[in-house]
């Protein structure tokens, strides 16, 4: 073929290419961006501060009571939220799809003996082994950090979170008040330093992706 011919018809088939090229209206776009069903448990960073306070605000009266030792204000959850992802705190989330339903907190200052963990969960979502997950990552990251004691942040009276904590009696010997663990002295293990590692990196990656698929979301609204 002639070299003009071709030149001809190269040109031809990136015309129709162009001419067949599918649109991308409002509607495809916010359907490229709308979560999938799935569940995962990840590290909390700053972005994700609109997804913990959501989550602090779903939680009904009596769980905000055990959880914080009174009947707080929206405003006071939405300054403890952002306290906790800015003061070097360890905040784990479980989330379904794009919304936060649960939340495990290692309140700890660096180079600290001692720590103190708080959760909540949802209450439709409880009974479906969340705390328990939220946990074992608690307990895992301060065992990483040589934490030795760990003070549950709960009422006395709230027996779901003292019959979740002992289920890690192995690993916590609770002191006569029951709501105050001492981790079991063990050297910390390369290959949990390392699953950490790698399930903060992933966590990370997926904050971002959040961050801007809520930062989309708000701009096509």
């Amino acid at each position: 073929m002639p070299a003009l011919a071709m030149g001809q018809a190269w040109t031809n088939n990136r015309r129709k290419i162009r001419e067949e090229k599918p649109s991308w209206p409002i509607e495809k776009v916010k359907a490229l961006w709308t979560f999938k069903n799935h569940s995962l448990i990840r590290r909390l960073w700053l972005s994700d501060l609109p997804a913990f306070k959501a989550h602090l605000h779903r939680l009904d009266q009596e769980t905000v009571h055990d959880r914080f030792g009174g009947y707080m204000q929206d405003s006071f959850l939405d300054g403890y939220a952002r306290t906790c992802l800015s003061d070097g705190s360890i905040v784990y989330g479980w989330f379904e799809g794009d919304e936060m339903h649960g939340a495990g907190e290692l309140c700890w200052s660096a180079g600290e003996a001692s720590a103190e963990a708080a959760f909540s969960v949802e209450g439709e979502w409880r009974h479906h082994g969340i705390g328990t997950e939220l946990f074992a990552r608690v307990i895992r990251a301060a065992d990483n950090r040589s934490i030795e004691s760990l003070s549950i942040l709960c009422l006395p009276h709230n027996q779901a979170m003292l019959e979740l904590a002992r289920k890690f009696e192995a690993q916590l010997h609770f002191e006569s008040d029951e709501i105050t663990g001492r981790l079991i002295a063990r050297k910390t293990s390369p290959l949990a330093l390392w699953s950490e590692y790698v399930d903060d990196s992933i966590g990370f990656l997926e904050a971002v992706f959040d961050a801007q698929k809520y930062l989309l979301k708000q701009l096509l609204h």
